[in-house]
């Protein structure tokens, strides 16, 4: 009770959720008819899926890490299961809670299709959160070297340019 009480204030003070679904929104349009891929949906009482932005899309597969939820499985750093590329990948503040997260950005290339696209999203100044998986805050020059196979479309920040709360990036595989 007390984690959720404490996720409600800092969701209220720092409202990354709000600045990545209204990047998603402005995008949305150019992916009607797409296969998207979303790793890490999350509860659905926190609204952490893009699935209703993307209602247009041809499919839309939710994944996580927690079999509780009800989703596709999908652990970054093994990605065996999943033997498709698809037109979209959409990876919301998860990077963060991967330990071996060289893996994982190989893994997020080999899922997206040539000339297809990806959307990140990390904190930066962020409490820690889902301990003990709560490994890394990214800056935006160590986020340009993760995916420098990528181009790099947009990377917005909210916050400070010095005091970032959150980067937001959209790329696309050449």
């Amino acid at each position: 009770m007390k984690n959720e009480i404490l996720r409600f204030f800092v969701h209220l003070i720092l409202p990354t959720r709000n600045s990545v679904n209204n990047f998603l929104k402005k995008i949305s349009s150019n992916f009607i008819d797409a296969d998207i891929l979303e790793i890490g949906s999350g509860l659905k009482k926190r609204n952490a899926s893009a699935v209703e932005i993307f209602s247009k899309a041809r499919e839309f597969q939710q994944t996580d890490v927690d079999v509780n939820l009800g989703y596709k499985i999908l652990d970054l750093t093994n990605i065996e299961s999943f033997n498709k590329e698809y037109d979209l990948v959409i990876c919301t503040n998860v990077l963060e809670h991967i330990y071996d997260v060289r893996t994982a950005v190989k893994n997020l290339y080999k899922l997206v299709k040539k000339e297809g696209n990806l959307i990140i999203s990390v904190p930066f100044m962020y409490p820690l959160h889902d301990e003990p998986e709560d490994f890394w805050r990214f800056t935006e020059h160590s986020l340009k070297k993760l995916f420098e196979n990528f181009e790099i479309i947009t990377l917005k920040k909210t916050g400070l340019r010095q005091l970032p709360l959150q980067y937001i990036m959209h790329l696309k595989k050449l």
